[in-house]
């Protein structure tokens, strides 16, 4: 069965692979750079005016820290047809999950990586303790999320609900008092109290276990987090995988009343309407809008709210660009006789209506932040300027290659 799961293993990343080259491209990697050395630079100011004074800071690393452990989910790699098919195997599952938890850690272990190592910075100097503690934190966070993994398993098998209901709370128990200990205390008994909750979780959830397998509960909660994986994906590119939703949205309506009913503004209709009631670029829009008002609320200097601010535009109306295709393999929008200049340009239209209204929002909300009228001069007419160069300029040579 390891053997198997290997095997499961090697196609479902080959599968993946196909799609990361569209999620990591040079326009991701580009944007991703500025952000995070804004983020960057940020933090680093915001330490310097840190002293071991400021009481809230540990309580910050632990809530960061102890809600960390819960990202990333038991990736069994089950599919529909198991169920059937390794139903005799099922006294030789144990190896098979085993293999899967195993697997399951390896991305989360990367993750807690990042996030101690961005919140260690802030431990020293808070507690003037040196940085070698990072890996007395990786330690302790690998014994915590491997308990999460066994947690997780447990709702794989038959009747054990009412241990589900007590091994969770002893794991949130635990969780939160090795943070707490580790951090008012020392590291090291944080590390004991998260060792000593693993070899617990171990013993009731694993060695002692042997109930049926529940695959209808194996197979749900795999087909779960390959649909949350490939939804991201979808923001990047089409994914066969995800089926798009329309939903009637009739408040909506009246957005559409302004589009005169001309020939030539046939397809600003038809984009403007898929636009509203397609859940998949709706909700782009509103994930990513809330995302940037959010981070503008806390940004107080000028240029870095700028940089937010045009991040969140490029990500927008990059995201856009798959709808201009939208109805490119339809037969009947092919007897319109519209030609394609005029469809592009109704596309670009429409884009450009999106943009500046998240442009005005972004303008609203970063001038709140804003303690002089020079800099929120400068920040409207960034997000502005910008908003322009996107829809005439990179936006239609963008199209010429679709």
């Amino acid at each position: 069965m390891r053997i198997f799961f290997q095997q499961r293993m090697h196609a479902h990343q080959k599968n993946i692979q196909r799609y990361l080259k569209y999620v990591f491209n040079d326009h991701f990697a580009l944007l991703m750079t500025f952000l995070l050395g804004a983020a960057g630079l940020l933090y680093s100011n915001w330490l310097k005016s840190l002293d071991s004074s400021f009481v809230y800071g540990k309580w910050l690393l632990i809530v960061l820290w102890a809600f960390a452990v819960t990202v990333g989910r038991f990736a069994s790699l089950t599919q529909l047809a198991d169920q059937v098919f390794l139903l005799p195997k099922e006294t030789q599952m144990r190896p098979y999950l085993t293999s899967a938890r195993r697997y399951s850690s390896v991305l989360p272990l990367g993750l807690g990586i990042l996030i101690i190592g961005a919140g260690m910075p802030l431990y020293v100097v808070l507690t003037k303790q040196p940085f070698t503690m990072f890996f007395v934190f990786l330690l302790q966070f690998l014994f915590l999320k491997s308990s999460h993994l066994y947690l997780q398993q447990l709702a794989f098998f038959q009747d054990t609900k009412q241990l589900q209901q007590g091994m969770t709370a002893f794991f949130w128990l635990s969780n939160g008092a090795s943070w707490l200990l580790a951090l008012f205390w020392t590291p090291f008994a944080g590390l004991a109290v998260a060792g000593v909750g693993w070899l617990v979780m171990v013993q009731l959830t694993w060695r002692q276990l042997h109930t049926p397998l529940d695959w209808e509960m194996l197979i749900a909660t795999e087909q779960k987090r390959l649909y949350g994986m490939y939804r991201f994906i979808n923001l990047f590119t089409d994914v066969p995988q995800i089926t798009a939703t329309v939903k009637r949205r009739k408040y909506a309506d009246f957005l559409l009343r302004w589009i005169p009913a001309r020939q030539q503004e046939t397809y600003t209709y038809l984009y403007m309407r898929r636009l509203l009631r397609g859940s998949e670029y709706s909700g782009l829009v509103v994930r990513l809008l809330l995302l940037g008002v959010i981070a503008l609320w806390f940004v107080q200097v000028w240029w870095v709210a700028l940089v937010v601010g045009v991040v969140g535009l490029y990500l927008i109306g990059f995201q856009l660009l798959p709808l201009a295709q939208q109805y490119q393999y339809q037969p009947l929008t092919q007897l319109y006789p519209i030609k394609r200049d005029v469809q592009l340009k109704s596309f670009q239209k429409v884009v450009g209506l999106v943009l500046l209204f998240v442009t005005l929002v972004f303008a609203v909300v970063g001038s709140m932040k804003q303690v002089s009228m020079m800099y929120t001069f400068f920040f409207w007419i960034g997000l502005l300027s910008f908003d322009g160069l996107f829809c005439y300029a990179y936006l239609p040579m963008c199209l010429k290659r679709l």
